[in-house]
């Protein structure tokens, strides 16, 4: 997929740096759930995660679309 992206700059976390970017999406379908325009940040650290976790990583599901699934 390719995304239109905006540098939103470097962040250092758990000391490693890292170069962000923002992104919005069209759709975002986890199960069941469907959110329309969703901003992302799209970065290079989910090998880093990967590794980390033992397990291979295709995005993390943060705030911005779990808060809005979840208002009753």
């Amino acid at each position: 997929m390719n995304l239109e992206t905006t540098p939103i700059g470097p962040v250092t976390t758990g000391g490693a740096h890292l170069n962000l970017t923002a992104a919005r999406v069209g759709s975002l379908r986890v199960g069941a759930i469907e959110m329309r325009d969703v901003d992302v940040v799209v970065g290079d650290f989910l090998d880093l995660l990967s590794q980390v976790a033992g397990a291979k990583l295709d995005g993390i599901v943060g705030y911005n679309f779990s808060a809005k699934t979840t208002k009753s």
